[in-house]
């Protein structure tokens, strides 16, 4: 599998919100496909997982839409997208672990190219989920703090320390990448 952009997927192939659900679903669904696709295959690093975590999160979205007025919709569905691919990748690791106890190895990522894209995306990747995700939804997504903290149930102090714990893990682990590449 190669690697997946951090952008927002314009061709999103999550399915479109079916008839019978709330009305404002739709507007909804079309100003933030994109980012919901895009945060979930950043997460996850898998397209048909993605869109399967961006179509639950939406399913999401339309309970909650039902049950009471959301102050920001857009934070309530990536925080959705971001908890179901944490979820999805404690799943993966459960298996993986299961597999290797029975003396199965775990699938190989697949080899990017080296352009920097690939060392930014490899360096994405080698960071942990929470921190990675608070990465993206803050700098990629752009969720203003007040968001993040409410969303995430965190405070700003925390949001700021896994911020920047986040960006010095990143940078670390891209001069190592850079440094492999120049070998």
């Amino acid at each position: 599998m190669g690697v997946v952009s951090i952008e927002e997927q314009p061709d999103a192939s999550v399915s479109a919100p079916p008839a019978g659900t709330h009305p404002a679903l739709r507007a909804l669904y079309d100003a933030h496909v994109g980012a919901a696709l895009g945060l979930a295959q950043s997460l996850l690093r898998d397209r048909a997982a993605a869109e399967d975590v961006a179509h639950e999160a939406f399913v999401r979205l339309d309970r909650a839409l039902r049950g009471k007025a959301l102050e920001s919709p857009r934070a309530y569905l990536l925080t959705s997208v971001r908890n179901l691919a944490l979820k999805e990748l404690r799943r993966r690791s459960r298996e993986a672990k299961a597999k290797q106890g029975l003396g199965a190895s775990a699938d190989p990522s697949a080899e990017p190219g080296p352009d920097r894209g690939s060392l930014v995306q490899r360096a994405l990747a080698q960071l942990a989920p929470d921190l990675r995700a608070v990465l993206l939804l803050r700098h990629v997504h752009e969720l203003p703090y007040a968001e993040l903290t409410g969303t995430l149930e965190l405070s700003e102090r925390t949001i700021r320390n896994r911020l920047r714990t986040a960006a010095v893990l990143l940078a670390r682990h891209l001069r190592r990448l850079e440094a492999e590449e120049d070998a």
